[in-house]
């Protein structure tokens, strides 16, 4: 121990000290322990609570250790420097630069470090770093971080806030060791950078960016010198990215600006002044109202905030000068391809070159601006921060390249100097809400979906944000492939769900299954984007199924749906039940005078209400409720607000009646399959509402959805496997009968089917009463007109017993009535009409079944006054259906004319 310490106090400190012969043992032993195994991501045992770890390059040969601190204020260096005094906190950067710079064992070198942020939010944080490199096989590299200062003099005089240390493995390959990037120039490029003249040397510095950014060795004028083998040569470069092929295009696009440009530079160079022009000859107005006035698309406003904070950094040249460097570039572009001589390249050239050289101050200013451009540029793309980020990487192996000390900035006619704190486009606010829209007109995917959202809800529908959401062209979930619905929606959607507001997301939950079933896209609210092709347009879903053309008819269908759905049809019938114990529903329906439709109704209350439990089928009209209202947004019937407002409580409420999204969605399957008896489908309807929970697992994590729960009916939780109906045998038998009901008859099959009712009601009495107005239908269809009579007068007392309001009964009477019309019994048609309710007399069709009879009545009169006035009562109540746009037929309207 005693040999170890004296030879570690025969060691020197780094800065400004003399090294001794120790230094080598230093490196190999006393940092990393003799026992130290190689291996990969292998952790170091921690000193004072730091923790040290190995890594893995690329590079197999290449593994090292590094220590870091995890503070970034009050840092201290591991003990293995601190013991030894190795290094001293107190030293500035321009000090540690100073130290080393005749070192002959070390080396250390400056330089500003942007550090690209994850999100545009962030934009990029800038350190200035000092890099110190053993020049033996590079086994120590140290990187000394300090807060970045914008003046040249802070940086100088600032302190470090923290360190890396890597300890590389002994034995590097040679073409693996860091040397300064000043001698990497005089070692590999010094030779070529001399071969051009002092006019190509100035073209050269200005486009140095332009020749990286296509990984040509910027000090090779001609561009025929590649630094790897990932781009072509000139004449490729030239015409896959210029649209160049010949000496002719190249010239145009370096003298006519525009001319032909696939970048469009030119073009945004045009688009730049005229926006800046916009914007100083409308001082008094903001951005969104100049949008509207002048018709502005996304790109262009997402210009003018750029232009709004920017325009006092970059200065009076603007983005013109990136316009110029390009031009350059195509210039020696086109000597590499021998399209022009480099004399004629220098003819053209060089006053633009010493035209930039005058307008900047510095390399570090001209790079500065260079980034500023492309951040302009980048908006395009969306690429603001990171196209920036990537000229500010360039600048720092700069004199890797170039002996920057050897160019000369004229400045005779620069700004003030930028700097790359500034050199950037940092939205903030209303801003940063555009840059995020902005993103999502580039890639047309929903990420951005809410932001887009926002924008119209702050700014209105400006038709370009409209225009995005039309172009937005969501992921499908492809069933063939059998992907996990999880994975899937992790993958693509997990986001854009995330972004969603906690009410927006359950009512995309509540209002899913219809929205699978007509396969439109679930994570819109405003049901704005478009799944595919095959998606049902919403507007017509609410004419078609709903009559709803308008902000007055979604407001009362979302009433109805409230206060009369079918909900509240399945609990009067279920009421029905209470009131009839022990009674069958067939036995009910004949009491209670309900229709065929309403009989199968029953059944399906008879064979559930147990399963269901006190909410009964609420969730169908709750989860319609909610459609619509979004339907409606898209229509242009309801503003997003007005639709939300409406929405809230009924999505508050169905999380207080379930207990998860699955018993809600089980209830309102079961509610689908009660409307669907209508048509019979019942198990069809329910089979692929099912289907679609399971679908839309792929866009919606049902599971993580909350339910208070606190008024479900807790001993009737459903669960999607027990949600399709099981009907009972006395169900299917009445089913049988009704699918009879639902064919499509003609008058040939017609009476075949008046023989089977007139079976049936023989067979089974307690039918007869059910099935009064399906019998009187055929036979009136069959034009069996004295058989109506007949049969309506055999069951009058039953058919009294109806309530007015029965559309059985209004429609049986309505036969009876028209019966003796056509069997030319006018008067006594016109007794039965004068017999009716008065509501039933302002129906439509019994008043002209009134007119008709009227009319048939002047060939039965006695008398010209009786003539008189049947004639005038034919007249009047014809006229009147004819205002009412009633077809009164080609006798009728023949008779009127003449």
């Amino acid at each position: 121990m005693k040999k170890f310490i004296t030879s570690v106090l025969l060691f020197f400190s780094f800065f400004g000290f003399s090294i001794f012969a120790e230094q080598p043992f230093f490196l190999q032993n006393w940092i990393i322990p003799d026992d130290f195994v190689w291996g990969v991501n292998v952790q170091i045992p921690g000193i004072n609570g730091k923790t040290f770890y190995q890594k893995q390059s690329s590079d197999v040969i290449n593994p090292y250790v590094y220590f870091y601190t995890k503070s970034k204020s009050n840092v201290d260096f591991p003990p293995y420097f601190t013991e030894r005094n190795l290094l001293s906190w107190d030293m500035t950067y321009s000090e540690i630069l100073d130290a080393f710079k005749d070192n002959k064992d070390f080396y250390a070198s400056g330089y500003v470090y942007p550090l690209n942020k994850d999100s545009i939010s962030k934009g990029i944080e800038l350190l200035d770093v000092v890099r110190i490199f053993c020049r033996e096989e590079n086994h120590l590299n140290l990187e000394l971080y300090f807060p970045h200062k914008m003046t040249e003099e802070e940086r100088n005089s600032s302190l470090p806030s923290y360190c890396y240390v890597y300890y590389n493995r002994k034995g590097l390959k040679e073409e693996k060791m860091e040397i300064p990037d000043t001698e990497r120039f005089e070692k590999d490029y010094r030779k070529i950078w001399e071969e051009n003249s002092p006019e190509e040397k100035k073209i050269i510095a200005v486009t140095y960016f332009s020749a990286r950014e296509y990984n040509f060795v910027p000090a090779r004028y001609d561009c025929t010198l590649r630094m790897e083998n990932q781009y072509e040569v000139a004449v490729l470069v030239l015409k896959s990215k210029f649209s160049i092929g010949n000496r002719e295009e190249l010239l145009n696009y370096v003298l006519k600006p525009g001319t032909k440009n696939v970048y469009g530079f030119y073009d945004e160079l045009m688009n730049y002044e005229k926006l800046l022009k916009d914007m100083e000859d409308n001082p008094e107005k903001d951005i969104m109202k100049l949008a509207y006035e002048k018709n502005y698309d996304v790109l262009d406003i997402s210009q003018l905030n750029y232009i709004k904070n920017m325009k006092d950094y970059i200065g009076k040249y603007g983005v013109a000068p990136y316009v110029d460097t390009d031009r350059l570039f195509v210039l020696r572009l086109g000597v590499g391809a021998s399209y022009i001589t480099r004399e004629e390249s220098i003819e053209y050239g060089l006053p633009i070159a010493e035209q930039l050289l005058k307008q900047y101050n510095s390399f570090y200013d001209f790079a500065a601006h260079v980034a500023a451009f492309d951040s302009y540029i980048g908006l395009r793309r969306s690429r603001f921060v990171d196209w920036a980020n990537n000229i500010m990487f360039r600048y720092n192996g700069a004199d890797m390249y170039l002996p920057l000390d050897e160019i000369v900035f004229d400045a005779s006619e620069a700004d003030k100097p930028l700097f790359f704190d500034n050199a950037y486009y940092k939205p903030k606010g209303d801003d940063l809400l555009w840059a995020y829209v902005q993103i999502e007109n580039e890639n047309h995917d929903g990420q951005n979906l809410s932001d887009v959202r926002k924008a119209i809800s702050k700014y209105g529908e400006l038709p370009c944000l409209l225009q995005i959401i039309k172009k937005i062209k969501p992921v499908q979930y492809d069933f063939s492939k059998n992907v996990s619905y999880k994975e899937f929606f992790k993958k693509y959607y997990s986001n854009i769900w995330n972004d969603l507001s906690e009410n927006e997301k359950y009512a995309i939950a509540f209002s899913s299954n219809l929205f699978q079933l007509n396969e439109q896209y679930h994570l819109d609210f405003d049901n704005r984007v478009k799944l595919s092709n095959n998606s049902s347009d919403p507007k017509k879903l609410l004419k078609n199924s709903w009559s709803i053309e308008n902000y007055e008819g979604l407001i009362s269908n979302f009433t109805e749906l409230e206060e009369d759905g079918h909900s509240e049809a399945y609990k009067r019938l279920s009421d029905l039940i209470d009131k009839h114990p022990g009674k069958t529903p067939v036995q009910i329906a004949a009491e209670e005078h309900l229709s065929m439709l309403e009989t199968s109704r029953l059944h399906f209350v008879y064979d559930t209400r147990d399963i269901l439990g006190s909410h009964g089928i609420e969730a169908w009209d709750e989860g319609r409720q909610i459609t619509i209202m979004r339907w409606g947004i898209s229509s242009g019937y309801i503003t997003t607000e007005e639709a939300m407002r409406l929405i809230e409580p009924v999505v508050e409420r169905i999380r207080k009646n379930y207990v998860t999204y699955y018993d809600f969605v089980s209830h309102y399957i079961m509610g689908r399959q009660f409307f669907a008896l209508t048509y019979g489908e019942y198990v069809e309807y329910g089979r692929y509402a099912k289907k679609a929970v399971l679908e839309a697992e792929a866009y919606i994590p049902f599971d993580t959805l909350v339910f208070s729960g606190e008024n479900a009916d807790r001993s009737k939780v459903m669960s999607i496997s027990d949600c399709i109906y099981l009907p009972s045998k006395a169900f299917l038998s009445w089913e049988i009968i009704m699918q009879n009901y639902r064919q499509k008859i003609d008058i040939k099959s017609a009476p075949a089917m008046i023989e089977k009712i007139e079976k049936l009601e023989k067979e089974s009495p307690e039918y007869a009463k059910i099935l009064l107005y399906w019998h009187a239908s055929l036979l009136f269809y069959c034009n069996r007109y004295p058989d109506v009579i007949q049969f309506i007068e055999k069951n009058m007392s039953y058919l009294e017993s109806y309530p007015i309001e029965n559309d059985d009964y209004i429609n049986s009477l309505y036969f009876y009535m028209a019966s003796f019309n056509y069997i030319f019994q006018p008067e006594k048609a016109l007794e039965i009409y004068h017999s009716l309710p008065e509501n039933l007399k302002g129906n439509i069709y019994y008043y002209y079944q009134y007119a008709y009879a009227s009319y048939l009545m002047l060939n039965y009169c006695r008398s010209q006054k009786e003539f008189d006035f049947y004639r005038g009562a034919a007249k009047e109540a014809l006229n009147l259906l004819k205002k009412y746009d009633f077809d009164i037929g080609e006798e009728l309207e023949g008779w009127l004319e003449n």
